[in-house]
């Protein structure tokens, strides 16, 4: 008779020590789970996010507004666009937001005196690739009326010249890295020379393996 009361009180403790077990692993799960949620949110919370940059520009009649996906001085932004202040009209510089413009420049601001206004936005906007090199199509947007011309496509690299307020030549390599002079009237909206220049040949690459090499007499 003195066994069963043993046997009561052994199964007892028992019972007590499995619960205390099971409460504990229970706090060890939650514990786990809050850290995983905490790490998750702050992983989202440490992610970059997409900067956006803005430029005035003055453009004669009006005031435009570039923004652009990307810090000001980025290379290889995306998403450019002008934004007219007087009507909010707004052109995108690139078909496709995504794709990423090189060596752009506001034309008639380099050397403008005070009284002069830019005139234009040039830039080479990356299309794809051949043979491991990136090829870009060069284009132009004209302030006076917010239209767009693609001067070139498919070209390895460019090396533009402002010439007066109202033209720009550019030396252009196309794919295979020959070469031929551009003169473009932004007036008429269209190339008023071009000249072979039989050259040929191979760039140190840049750095960044997406741009194009830098203008070849810098």
């Amino acid at each position: 008779m003195s066994i069963l009361p043993a046997l009561r009180k052994f199964n007892t403790v028992a019972l007590a020590i499995t619960l205390v077990l099971a409460i504990l692993l229970l706090l060890v799960a939650l514990f786990q789970a809050s850290q995983s949620h905490f790490d998750d949110t702050g992983s989202h919370q440490d992610a970059p996010s997409s900067s956006i940059s803005g430029e005035m520009i003055d453009a004669g009649d009006r005031q435009l507004t570039l923004y652009q996906v990307g810090a000001k001085y980025e290379e290889g932004p995306t998403d450019l666009r002008f934004v007219d202040s007087r009507n909010g009209e707004t052109i995108r510089f690139a078909d496709d937001p995504k794709q990423k413009v090189f060596g752009g420049q506001v034309l008639g601001m380099p050397h403008r005196q005070m009284d002069e206004q830019g005139y234009g936005y040039l830039g080479l906007i990356q299309t794809g690739k051949v043979g491991g090199k990136p090829l870009f199509d060069l284009v132009v947007l004209r302030f006076r009326d917010m239209k767009r011309f693609v001067v070139a496509t498919g070209i390895f690299a460019s090396d533009p010249v402002e010439i007066d307020p109202r033209s720009f030549s550019s030396v252009i390599w196309d794919k295979t890295e020959r070469s031929k002079f551009i003169l473009f009237d932004i007036e008429q909206g269209k190339i008023v020379v071009t000249r072979d220049l039989e050259m040929q040949g191979v760039f140190q690459r840049p750095a960044n393996p997406n741009a194009p090499p830098k203008n070849v007499y810098q």
